[in-house]
């Protein structure tokens, strides 16, 4: 993208970068190639974020971290629509990974009292570690949170499209929407997403670009590598 004349920018989850967890990622290869930078390589407190920005400076974020990062993303969409130049925007969301409580009240509210019918493939009785097991109560709070992160990044969508439109982009814009893995969530009586089941390797993958792109659903196996292919 950078050699076709694209402004490029990555905001959110990094991951890539090992241990510490907190480090952050200077200039140069490491960044793989991105010139709009505001990361943080891996940290699941989505109530308690920061990131580091182009100069490595620590930035730390008041309230649900996907609303400040979707702020970011919407600022950048804003900015290069006024420089008219082409862009390539990666953001990278944590949620709805756990911990599922971390989300504000008002999106927990919404399914506080909601009867969950679960999956049949979910024991009395879920492993967790070698150590920890689950009760199906502690599961179904754990499904609400997750619901909830879901509902609050639905909002988010919502927000960058609605920006899209207001600045005139959304006809000439190819929009990805997915993610790197699912959650077991009890499936199988297990949590962790390390499994080959299909709560884990199954993901959205969701591409619109007006005119080009042809509606309708396809099985085929693809991987998230395919997409810069």
């Amino acid at each position: 993208m950078d050699e076709n004349g694209y402004y490029t920018g990555y905001i959110g989850k990094w991951h890539l970068a090992g241990v510490p967890r907190d480090q952050y990622i200077p200039s140069g290869e490491g960044r793989l190639g991105f010139e709009e930078w505001k990361v943080c390589n891996c940290s699941h407190a989505y109530m308690d974020a920061y990131y580091f920005d182009e100069d490595n400076n620590r930035v730390e974020i008041e309230g649900y971290e996907p609303i400040e990062q979707t702020r970011l993303a919407i600022d950048f969409i804003e900015r290069n629509s006024k420089e008219k130049q082409p862009w390539c925007l990666y953001l990278s969301w944590g949620p709805p990974h756990d911990p599922y409580r971390s989300v504000p009240d008002s999106y927990l509210d919404i399914y506080k009292h909601m009867e969950l019918r679960l999956r049949d493939n979910i024991p009395s009785t879920i492993k967790h570690t070698l150590n920890k097991t689950y009760t199906v109560d502690q599961i179904k709070d754990f499904i609400k949170g997750y619901y909830a992160h879901i509902t609050a990044l639905d909002e988010q969508f919502g927000r960058l499209i609605r920006a899209l439109e207001q600045t005139g982009q959304i006809d000439n814009t190819i929009i990805i929407y997915t993610s790197d893995h699912g959650d077991m969530l009890g499936s199988q009586g297990v949590t962790n997403k390390q499994w080959p089941y299909d709560e884990s390797i199954k993901v959205p993958l969701l591409v619109y670009w007006k005119g080009n792109t042809i509606k309708g659903v396809s099985d085929e196996l693809i991987g998230l590598v395919d997409l810069p292919v």
